[in-house]
């Protein structure tokens, strides 16, 4: 009877600790639609709602409206629109705090373990990535790379499981919601290769992670396994051309990750030093002691060790990837914290002090979280504060009826989303869509940054007369603005923010 309470009493431990830590998670992932893209997302999925098709050419700038556009994540797209119009802003950044939680636990889940390894390293991955999470269509990418680890985890332990044959049908959906499906493709790609290894001798030592049920695997059972294994990742390569664009959609995914100069101009593209230290700092040390307790471990997965690596490697390339690697390294850490830690950790989690500071964050995190993300989402001017965005002279423009018919509105980059989000009928000179955009008599954002920075006084001039510029939203402190107040461009509105000049 003792023994009995005593089970009943451990269970209720993990139970606590694990809902303790679910809490957390969503409390941490909990933001308000901040980021500068969320405005076009929000306006293409309403019109998609509207109209019941999808634009082939660009519909929201009068600059690039012959370009041949790829709503590359239409399917998300709709999904904000549809949650917003249900829930409201509120209501959509509860929402994408659920998919981040679901992503980091069900990630940590495919390592077989006890279930307070996997709320750790869950809770770990969700701090972490916290710079770059929020209402962002990335996210789609982060739940679906989640699934596909999962996945093929844990159809590793259990190769006779039918769970693989879903990965056909969730890069159907993945491709159509976010290009980041192409970093689930090399994901699959990597452990196909290094699952291969395994197979060549069927040995218990290179059999890593293989349970007792693989290990009396016959060689032509194993070849059979690695023929199936590569059958449904070419179903799941083919199942990525079932989008509306077809193979175009590389294209999309090309262009971008082609463009080294335009993605350096883009804060989230640029190598993980450049975030800050705050950022850099914390995820070195987590892979340091990754990679360093390999060296000490007495076992190794060969193939998590793989992905963890080069996931980490994309991550030091561009720190919008952060919350790929963590959720690529997750099995990796649940293993390694199990590995060095044993039951000390777990008796340490389950004491009452530490379930009780525990609860302490989750309580602070959740008032401080959701006070703040809610009078954000229920008061326009202070999200737009918080963000960053031109609101005041957005509402000037509006209240003004401007910009007429007949005007060309030359805006920030990252304020073409706010405007389109705002104005629906207003055309912007360039948003976050456009920055990879080039056809062969212009490409936008080269045209953008030279009319910015106003040095080159012939350019500046030629560029206003090809896009008939006569109105500007933008920085009062950018040479741009002083440059168009020097050669006579009225200023019709100022705030800290912004100035609204016209010609």
């Amino acid at each position: 009877m003792q023994a009995l309470k005593s089970i009943l009493k451990e269970k209720g431990q993990t139970r606590i600790f694990f809902i303790l830590g679910l809490f957390l998670i969503f409390f941490i992932s909990l933001q308000a639609p901040t980021d500068p893209d969320f405005g076009w997302h929000l306006k293409i999925g309403q019109d998609i709602l509207a109209n019941h098709t999808i634009s082939h050419f660009d519909p929201y700038s009068f600059t690039m409206s012959d370009f041949p556009w790829i709503s590359y994540s239409w399917l998300s797209d709709i999904f904000v629109a549809l949650f917003q119009k249900l829930f409201g802003f509120f209501g959509l950044s509860i929402i994408f705090s659920l998919i981040t939680a679901a992503a980091f636990f069900l990630v940590a889940r495919a390592y077989q373990t006890e279930l307070s390894y996997q709320i750790i390293t869950a809770l770990l991955g969700s701090i972490l990535s916290v710079s770059v999470v929020g209402i962002r269509d990335q996210i789609w990418s982060v739940l679906g790379l989640a699934i596909l680890i999962f996945i093929i985890l844990r159809w590793r332990n259990n190769p006779h499981s039918k769970i693989i044959w879903w990965l056909p049908l969730l890069f159907v959906i993945w491709t159509n919601i976010h290009p980041g499906f192409v970093a689930g493709l090399v994901l699959f790609v990597i452990f196909i290769i290094f699952e291969s290894f395994k197979y060549k001798r069927l040995s218990p030592e290179l059999v890593e992670g293989i349970t007792a049920q693989r290990q009396n695997f016959t060689l032509r059972q194993a070849q059979g396994i690695k023929f199936w294994l590569l059958a449904i990742f070419f179903l799941s390569l083919a199942a990525t051309l079932l989008n509306p664009y077809g193979l175009r959609i590389y294209e999309e995914v090309w262009r971008t990750l082609s463009d080294f100069a335009g993605r350096s101009q883009i804060i989230e593209w640029r190598p993980l030093f450049s975030a800050g230290m705050d950022v850099f700092l914390p995820t070195v040390f987590f892979a340091l002691f990754l990679f360093g307790a390999q060296f000490f471990a007495k076992k190794h997965d060969f193939t998590l060790i793989a992905l963890s690596a080069i996931f980490f490697v994309f991550a030091l390339l561009a720190w919008r990837n952060l919350p790929l690697f963590f959720i690529a390294s997750s099995p990796l850490a649940v293993l390694t914290i199990e590995n060095f830690t044993g039951k000390n950790l777990l008796d340490l989690i389950k004491t009452p002090t530490i379930l009780l500071i525990i609860f302490a964050l989750a309580f602070y995190a959740g008032w401080h979280n959701i006070k703040q993300v809610w009078v954000q989402d229920t008061n326009p001017q202070t999200l737009a504060k918080e963000a960053n965005f031109p609101y005041g002279a957005v509402k000037f423009l509006a209240s003004n009826h401007l910009p007429l018919a007949t005007d060309r509105l030359f805006n920030e980059y990252n304020w073409g989303g706010y405007i389109l989000w705002q104005m629906p009928n207003q055309k912007v000179f360039i948003d976050g869509r456009m920055v990879h955009w080039k056809l062969p008599s212009k490409h936008i954002f080269d045209d953008y940054q030279i009319l910015q920075a106003a040095k080159n006084l012939n350019q500046t001039n030629s560029l206003i007369e090809k896009y008939n510029l006569n109105l500007a939203l933008i920085r009062p402190d950018s040479p741009l603005a002083f440059y168009l107040s020097a050669i006579g461009w009225q200023k019709i509105y100022r705030d800290d923010l912004t100035i609204i000049l016209k010609k």
